[in-house]
């Protein structure tokens, strides 16, 4: 709410000026008075955002009429004056008026008195809320803002900002850092990587937003995340910047990827080995068979062991496809590509594959082709006696759909939604379970919508902005 109080002497201007101020009654609240006590009662139970007041109320001339409600706060003051000598404004400037509205001796009346007060209410009512939209962001205490003109010199930076860098959160420090480049601060190797991601963006896009590896002013290595949109700052173009310290994040990040990497080597390493004793045990069966070592109840035992071992074997498999399921950064894949492999696949086990795919990429994991080799493998070791398959993709409410069936078994109601957890099966329970992991790093949904005795048919939702 803009509350305006009007202070004229004379009631006719006060009631001319209020009645001719035209805005919504949301936005402007209006008080008059018509002498100087009573409009300085009305400021003091409640201050107000603008005074438009007489050259001089009860005797008292405008400096002193100015000084007794300004008194260092924010209000601001518009006086009314038929006056044109110059150190008359003058000193009505230097007591802090804002501006004059002029009722001269040139036949001013108060339809251009009104149209002039009008028109600086509304000026300062922008003026005022881009003003306190700066406040809030310039002197946020949670986040770093700077403004950066188009040569990378820092224009402003609030203390936040300054901190980051090492420097003492104080005036000084505010006006140390005007006129500096902003590379003074971002680590050398960094700045052609710099300067070309935040051109390209800010043309590409109109923001900007990367991690940048920066250097404190006693030397410390730091990681801002930086977010930056153009503006125009008090008539120059210039960018607008908020900062965010993410070092401690990175930091962790790091150790973590580190921890990560020696587990996976690890895990890689056991992996390999434990393999490497699964098939030797498998082949010492095997040629106890041949060399006839089993008897007639040893025979169908040691067929069962072969059994556990080679389960044993596709859950190792599965824990080094689980591990890599977003080890690495999603990528935009073409979904095309799949089509080679499901023909592949299709065609070793003699399954006629249908394929009709559009020109489009996805945002997944790029283990996505296992997703599509584990669904065909699905459908054929499960879905009793597969002799054809369907791929093919569509929009469908804003999402991108990609849908495989066969003219298998189908899946029974009840099971529908269980067949997606873990250890759910008839053989290791792990395939789909790792299906819906994969897809599920970048927020795509899969679900089992086919009918039962007509086949099986996985639909892959991926929502509006992960596809292009």
């Amino acid at each position: 709410m803009f509350r305006l109080l009007l202070i004229f002497s004379r009631t006719f201007r006060v009631q001319h000026i209020h009645d001719g101020v035209h805005l919504d009654d949301d936005e402007i609240e209006i008080e008059r008075a018509t002498t100087f006590e009573e409009g300085r009662t009305l400021f003091e139970a409640s201050p107000f955002d603008m005074i438009v007041a007489d050259w001089e109320i009860d005797g008292i001339g405008a400096g002193d009429v100015i000084d007794a409600f300004k008194k260092g706060g924010d209000t601001r003051f518009i006086i009314l004056t038929d006056h044109t000598h110059e150190k008359m404004f003058e000193r009505a400037l230097n007591h802090g008026c804002d501006s004059f509205i002029s009722r001269g001796t040139e036949g001013a009346d108060a339809g251009d008195e009104v149209a002039m007060c009008n028109h600086l209410i509304r000026k300062m009512i922008r003026e005022r809320d881009v003003e306190q939209v700066e406040r809030l962001l310039l002197n946020n205490p949670m986040e770093g803002v700077a403004i950066i003109d188009s040569d990378g010199n820092v224009l402003y930076a609030n203390m936040c900002a300054v901190s980051m860098f090492g420097l003492k959160a104080e005036q000084e420090s505010l006006d140390l850092v005007k006129g500096m480049s902003a590379f003074d601060f971002i680590h050398p190797d960094e700045h052609d990587r710099v300067r070309f991601k935040n051109a390209r963006m800010l043309d590409e896009y109109g923001y900007q937003k990367q991690e940048v590896r920066c250097r404190t002013v006693d030397g410390r290595e730091v990681f801002i995340d930086v977010y930056a949109t153009r503006i125009r700052f008090r008539g120059q173009l210039a960018e607008f910047a908020i900062l965010r310290d993410v070092t401690e994040f990175h930091d962790k990040g790091t150790e973590l990827e580190l921890a990560l990497d020696r587990l996976g080597t690890l895990n890689h390493i056991t992996s390999h080995d434990m393999v490497n004793k699964l098939t030797a045990a498998m082949g010492y069966l095997e040629l106890m068979r041949l060399e006839g070592s089993l008897d007639p109840i040893g025979l169908p035992l040691a067929q069962k062991l072969n059994t556990c071992l080679d389960d044993i074997r596709s859950m190792i498999a599965f824990t080094q496809d689980y591990q890599e399921a977003g080890h690495y950064l999603p990528v935009w894949f073409h979904v095309p590509l799949l089509k080679a492999q499901a023909l592949r696949q299709a065609a070793l086990h003699d399954v006629a594959m249908e394929i009709d795919l559009m020109d489009v990429e996805v945002f997944a994991d790029p283990m996505l082709d296992r997703v599509m080799g584990n669904l065909i493998g699905n459908s054929i070791w499960h879905g009793g006696g597969v002799n054809r398959m369907r791929v093919w993709d569509t929009y469908d409410d804003g999402d991108y759909v990609l849908s495989l069936e066969d003219d298998g078994i189908g899946i029974p109601l009840d099971d529908k939604e269980t067949i997606f957890e873990k250890g759910v099966g008839s053989n290791t329970g792990y395939g789909l379970f790792l299906v819906k992991s994969i897809l599920g790093i970048t927020g795509i949904s899969i679900r089992e919508n086919g009918v039962q005795g007509e086949g099986a048919r996985f639909e892959i939702r991926v929502p509006k902005g992960r596809y292009r």
